[in-house]
């Protein structure tokens, strides 16, 4: 093995790096054609490879002698594609749909260079599928001109994905005033951490300072993040410390302006009379996730990159990579080998770095015997290690602990600081550990069942907030939700004779809400945190009792439901709309966690999501099981280990909102200790008693087997009746994200308004806009938590209904908000000025269809300038050791080494190189 000196071989490295580097670029410049008048846009759109790419630099080719701005959308489809791939588009919409801003430049800004393990995905069978890039002309084009940008591909796949967060907003300036401040808010929402690596500010002249704060319950008054002076070159620059948002945070950005000297109120708009305030953040994750904010308004889009589209499939693990290899079942595990096994898995979360958390109940069986008037029947604990920490790809143990400390263990719950939170039914407690198991807090008194401010009666989950409040579900005797302070204080509870077994709690921040699984009457009720107001509920019998709940993409609720035929379903819900799939090759669900899957099985594509479900068979099989949510017609990167097993999204409609319903359903009455559990109609139970039944093997195995004889020739008969009524299937046509619409919207008054901005230039240029057909098809929601008889959200489809008086659709899932008009920018100015922060959190979602030609404008870019960005995450060092050099220089040198210094002393002569690496 020949080896050199490290300086020799770092730059031996770097120059081959570079140059395949090269041999991998994709360049996009602006065709031929000639521009006549000044301030002219021209988009230019290309198909992108069969095969995805991960785009990790973006270089500009272009001078701002020429060029004003260059922007980069991503595309399911363009919104033309003439001969020569040229039009005029001046600031229209340059997506058909599935639209995202990728990057922007102007100003000879240099090469933008992404973190290590950080990408675009394009190409391929990624949600963007064709690149438009956009060149504002100053004034007539050269004929020599070509500019445009190279795009930096690799075919490796990389773990973590950027996005981006695009800021734009309506406003006016009054004269004369040497600082006025504009402000745009934006809540994350979903269930994952973002966390912040590149942003860029844009104004135009009279713009001092553009700002971003990150305000919540962790930073009450605020703490900034990221500040730029507009007037310097405006490009992307690396944030000083990179910062972990979570869900439920709002993120403000505030432009301050200078009007001294002008004589005339100042507006938004795309001309250099006009002014702008943009900010454009940079952010990456495991699952991408894309917004544009705009005032009280954020485009989100279900079906682009980090959404779960409609048509997509549920499947099995196996069937797409085989690598998950979780503890085995109990009944299969030998003497030596049962500490490697599982019993009934009552919890599973994900946590922030990605690891599975499971607990189980090892021999102990949840059944009526359990409990004795509400008291533990037991007093042994559970004699192994129940908590289990799971590699996220294989399912292999990296830790466990537990023994001795648990009863009756129901759920378990990780927060973004990292503690574990387990539920105990049999001690009636809330118990609070570090990831070593170490108790740090517990809440109730242990074995003492109550309802009061010191005790709980079978609680059965958990829930963090920002600012370290604590929501309890409490539970099985109790119909409440009770919360604590950080320090485990009471405070409050929110109590509701409805309440069947309050199974499982879920949390939205950006609506200031807590949504609850009523489990016996299968509701999903929902509540302001803060208020403890009753605001919406859902009906999902038809999908049988309603088990665990947990937060979604984009602002949605997962819900898990099992019915009487042993189907287990996943339901995903928004403001006014579903979806559903049926999850394979489970029975007797418990709970329900949401994670990234495994790079491999997409390659350079987004990573898919992957969904974990706890199983609690009394039989010894119980396991946690893994699926995956792929794309239609989707081929697995690997060879999977056997063929798919999968079900489409069959999207049932759900039964009218409101309907209560004080009979129960349950078939699987693992905890139900109400006594008041009943069987189908259609089976005879033991006469010892229902509920009893319900609850023991014996009554577990009768039950089954009477089921399947008794609903056998029933399910044929609505299966065949399903096939013929096709339609019923057709409800998956339905778009997932309509939150949070504006009460006003229709094309009379975006035509008024757009006369307005006319006149008085308050419409938002460069920006970006993320609506697509999904966003598009949305319907009018009623933006009032205040219920009447006539207070019913209109939609396009059958699964959102009006409400009878005293309960509200699912759309009341969205927080109040005051009743404004819109501008064709989105916002109307007077209320923008006065609404406080906390108004500001409650976005509302619009579709791009419903703005105005001039409102659509407000959503691009006419003065854009985006530049520096250098590296985040230089490449580390190249040890030689890992080199063949001889063989190398021998192969590569020659060619790729002359190309890359001939590169270098270009880039270097043009003052445009910055060396990034």
């Amino acid at each position: 093995m020949t080896s050199l000196p490290n300086s020799a071989s770092m730059l031996l490295a770097f120059l081959l790096l570079f140059a395949l580097a090269r041999c991998e670029d994709l360049q996009l410049s602006m065709p031929p054609y000639e521009v006549h008048e000044n301030d002219t846009y021209l988009c230019f759109a290309t198909e992108l490879p069969k095969t995805a790419k991960r785009i990790v630099a973006i270089e500009p080719q272009s001078d701002m002698e020429v060029a004003h701005h260059m922007l980069l959308f991503g595309c399911v489809e363009p919104q033309h594609q003439p001969e020569d791939g040229v039009w005029e588009c001046h600031m229209a919409r340059p997506c058909k749909s599935g639209e995202n801003i990728l990057y922007g430049w102007g100003r000879n800004a240099p090469t933008l260079t992404f973190p290590n393990g950080v990408g675009y995905s394009v190409g391929g069978k990624s949600s963007i599928n064709y690149l438009v890039l956009q060149v504002h002309y100053l004034s007539t084009r050269p004929k020599d001109d070509s500019s445009g940008i190279v795009l930096k591909l690799t075919e490796k796949p990389s773990p973590l994905t950027a996005s981006m967060m695009a800021y734009m907003v309506g406003f006016e300036i009054p004269p004369g005033k040497k600082s006025h401040l504009v402000d745009n808010s934006c809540c994350i929402s979903g269930f994952q951490q973002v966390t912040t690596m590149a942003f860029r500010v844009h104004t135009h002249v009279m713009g001092r300072s553009v700002y971003m704060t990150r305000t919540s319950g962790l930073f009450p008054n605020g703490t900034e993040i990221a500040r730029n002076d507009p007037q310097l070159p405006q490009g992307f620059y690396p944030v000083e410390k990179e910062t972990k948002i979570r869900p439920g945070e709002n993120l403000k950005v505030t432009c301050d302006f200078n009007s001294v000297g002008k004589d005339h109120v100042v507006g938004a708009g795309h001309t250099h009379d006009d002014e702008m305030c943009n900010m454009y953040m940079m952010t990456y994750s495991e699952i991408p996730h894309f917004v544009s904010c705009s005032g009280d308004y954020s485009i989100e889009n279900m079906e682009g990159p980090g959404g779960i589209p409609k048509d997509n499939s549920i499947v099995t693990e196996s069937s797409v990579l085989g690598a998950w290899k979780p503890p085995g079942e109990r009944k299969n595990a030998s003497k030596e080998n049962k500490s490697d096994s599982v019993g009934q898995v009552s919890g599973v979360a994900v946590a922030e770095d990605g690891s599975i958390w499971i607990i189980h109940r090892g021999d102990s069986v949840f059944t009526t015997a359990s409990f004795d008037q509400n008291v533990f029947t037991s007093n042994q604990t559970i004699e192994e290690h129940v908590v289990m920490e799971l590699d996220p790809k294989t399912g292999e143990v990296k830790r466990k602990w537990g023994k001795g400390r648990f009863y009756m263990p129901h759920m378990i719950t990780v927060d973004f600081d990292g503690y574990v939170w387990i539920v105990d039914v049999g001690r009636h407690q809330v118990l609070k550990f570090d990831k070593a198991g170490q108790l740090v807090m517990e809440l109730g008194e242990k074995m003492v069942p109550g309802n009061d401010e010191s005790h709980f009666c079978q609680p059965t989950q958990v829930q963090i907030l920002n600012d370290g409040r604590i929501l309890v579900s409490d539970g099985y005797c109790n119909k409440r939700v009770v919360i604590f302070d950080k320090d485990g204080k009471y405070l409050d509870s929110i109590e509701d004779g409805d309440l069947q077994v309050v199974h499982s709690l879920a949390v939205d921040e950006c609506r200031n809400q807590v949504f609850v699984a009523s489990r016996q009457n299968s509701l999903l009720v929902v509540y302001d945190i803060d208020t403890k107001e009753r605001v919406g509920e859902v009906a999902l019998k038809s999908f049988g009792m309603l088990w665990a709940l947990t937060k979604g993409p984009y602002g949605t609720i997962a819900a898990l439901a099992w019915d009487e035929n042993s189907t287990t379903t996943l339901v995903i819900l928004d403001s006014d709309s579903q979806m559903s799939w049926e999850i394979p090759d489970v029975d007797w669900p418990h709970d329900i966690a949401l994670g990234a899957a495994p790079m491999e099985i997409t390659g350079p594509e987004n990573r898919l999501f992957a969904f974990y479900v706890a199983e609690t068979k009394h039989d010894g099989t119980s396991g946690i099981r893994k699926f995956i949510s792929t794309p239609k017609n989707f081929s697995p990167a690997v060879e999977p280990e056997e063929p798919a097993l999968l079900v489409t999204s069959r999207n049932k409609k759900p039964d009218d909102l409101g309907v209560k319903d004080p009979t129960t359903e349950a078939l699987d009455s693992d905890e139900d200790m109400t006594g008041t559990a009943a069987a189908p109609e259609t089976v005879e139970l033991p006469d010892e008693g229902k509920s009893e039944a319900l609850q023991s093997d014996e009554g577990h195995a009768a039950i089954k087997e009477a089921i399947s004889a008794s609903n056998h020739q029933k399910k044929e008969k609505e299966d065949a009746e399903e096939d013929e009524e096709t339609g019923k299937k057709e409800v998956a046509e339905l778009p997932i994200l309509q939150r949070n619409k504006p009460h006003e919207s229709s094309e009379n008054e975006l035509s008024r308004d757009q006369d307005k901005v006319q006149k008085s230039s308050t419409s938002t240029s460069e920006s970006t806009s993320t609506s697509t057909e999904s966003a598009s098809a949305t319907a009018d929601v009623e933006m009032s938590t205040s219920t009447s008889k006539d207070a019913s959200a209109a939609t396009h489809t059958s699964t959102s209904t009006s409400s009878d008086a005293g309960t509200v659709s699912v759309g009341a899932f969205v927080s109040t908000a005051k009743d404004t008009s819109t501008s064709a920018s989105g916002v109307d100015v007077d209320f923008a000025s006065s609404r406080s922060d906390a108004e500001i959190v409650q976005a509302k979602t619009v579709s791009f269809e419903q703005l105005s030609d001039k409102g659509r404008e407000s959503v691009y870019e006419s003065g854009s300038n985006t530049d520096t960005f250098k590296a985040i995450h230089p490449e580390p060092p190249i040890s030689p050791s890992g080199f063949n050099v001889k063989a190398l220089m021998m192969v590569f040198f020659p060619v790729c080494a002359l190309a890359a210094a001939y590169h270098y002393l270009k880039r270097r002569r043009s003052r445009r190189y910055q060396r990034l690496f």
